[in-house]
């Protein structure tokens, strides 16, 4: 529930990098509306662009709630 509208910026991916190991893995998810709205695709271009982390598997607009959809992420920390 952290990624959501109102709550952390994607940005804040940068100290969960900062906090994992090297081959750690960062799983997370982002309700559809929250991605489309925001700059989460940019920041994880950048971090990926950057080396910091390798992605590892995606689905994008999964099943989440009634509503919407989600969309999850696995990345390695490099």
């Amino acid at each position: 529930g952290v990624f959501t509208s109102g709550h952390v910026p994607p940005t804040a991916l940068e100290e969960l990098i900062r906090i994992t190991n090297p081959g750690g893995l960062l799983l997370f998810s982002t309700r559809k509306s929250y991605y489309d709205n925001s700059d989460f695709s940019t920041v994880c271009n950048r971090l990926q662009e950057e080396g910091k982390v390798k992605l590892i598997h995606s689905v994008i607009d999964g099943p989440y709630i009634a509503e919407e959809g989600a969309h999850y992420w696995a990345f390695e920390v490099c």
